[in-house]
């Protein structure tokens, strides 16, 4: 299962050691990553010029609409949100999310900052922006619920993947199920210690 997480934030601004990929679970027709810890994201708002829309749907949509932009300190990881009011449902069931700023202040979601435009926040930035399945070890031992988040497809493969394959070779990604029951095997045992 994945879940729509609105990401870990981290007001003192460091995450320590670099994050790593601990193992690769097959996850519906691809794999979900778990690592050792989830980035810490801080938000900045920018504003999508037309420049960055491609054809008409990206025009209408997300020209010259205010973007809150996640990013952790690596530069892998990312959440886009783009501002929208309209009638109708609100975004995230209405829940209301503070984000804090790279500068130093707190921005409050109010319901209409929706997840998407991603293709223009990568033109922005200059990246190729795709999702990746995560969630770290700790969290998954209490919820088995993996998180969909984008990333820098370039920084993932250089900071996150090539290191895990140096250092433990090409693997078949292990099954769901049994990954899952081994988590659960695992907690058990720790908790009759």
């Amino acid at each position: 299962m994945v879940h729509r997480d609105r990401v870990q934030h981290n007001r003192s601004g460091g995450q320590g050691a670099a994050m790593k990929i601990l193992d690769i679970v097959k996850f519906n027709s691809g794999v979900a990553f778990v690592v050792d810890k989830m980035p810490v994201l801080t938000y900045e708002k920018m504003t999508a010029p037309v420049s960055a829309c491609k054809g008409e749907y990206e025009k209408f949509m997300f020209a010259w609409r205010e973007f809150l932009i996640g990013s952790d300190e690596s530069g892998v990881f990312y959440d886009v949100l783009y501002h929208r009011k309209e009638s109708g449902p609100k975004a995230f069931g209405g829940h209301v999310f503070s984000h804090p700023l790279k500068d130093g202040g707190t921005f409050t979601t109010d319901g209409w900052w929706w997840d998407g435009g991603s293709t223009v926040v990568a033109r922005m930035l200059g990246i190729e922006m795709g999702r990746v399945t995560i969630k770290d070890r700790t969290s998954l031992e209490k919820c088995f619920v993996f998180t969909a988040q984008y990333m820098d497809v370039k920084m993932f493969d250089e900071r996150l993947y090539r290191p895990f394959l140096e250092e433990r070779g090409k693997i078949e990604p292990r099954d769901y199920h049994e990954f899952e029951r081994e988590l659960r095997f695992t907690k058990r045992q720790e908790r009759s210690l």
